[in-house]
């Protein structure tokens, strides 16, 4: 429930153009990182992942984003309340497989912020409980932007 509703705010935020993140690059997560018609290495990374999820079966994991893989993205979006479009974004690929994500894409940890915090947090932090907002960041880019890890957490110590 949580996730779909992060969702959900994500895509507020994204479509007002909140400044309360200052530079947080909402676009960089909306990116489409995997769409019906491409194939090779990356997509046999989604397909892996949408079967290990119980998406997809063993069967279709064959590096070709087919109609079988578009469909299980489209379950998957559908269950995490996305919009069921077929084409994964790299946040919807983050929610997917964080394990896949930190090997395909070149960032640190995710770290999540609010909007009146001045600290990042680990997803589970107790700190966030009460937050209605919370944006998914690298943690190299919430360093940059001033924020400070959490005391609680302590997310420079990883997941």
């Amino acid at each position: 429930m949580l996730k779909r509703v992060l969702a959900v705010l994500l895509a507020v935020l994204t479509l007002i153009g909140s400044c309360a993140f200052g530079e947080y690059d909402y676009d960089d997560n909306l990116t489409v990182v995997a769409m019906f018609g491409d194939q090779g290495d990356f997509v046999y990374t989604v397909e892996t992942a949408l079967f290990e999820k119980g998406y997809l079966q063993e069967v279709c994991v064959d590096g070709y984003f087919d109609e079988y893989t578009e469909q299980a993205v489209k379950n998957f979006q559908y269950e995490k309340g996305y919009e069921a479009d077929g084409a994964i974004t790299k946040l919807q690929f983050y929610w997917l497989s964080r394990k896949y994500y930190n090997e395909w894409f070149d960032r640190s940890y995710i770290v999540y912020i609010t909007p009146n915090g001045t600290r990042y947090h680990t997803w589970n932090c107790t700190a966030l409980e009460n937050s209605l907002v919370v944006m998914p960041i690298s943690m190299n880019k919430a360093d940059g932007l001033g924020y400070l890890p959490c005391r609680r957490c302590n997310p420079t110590l990883g997941y």
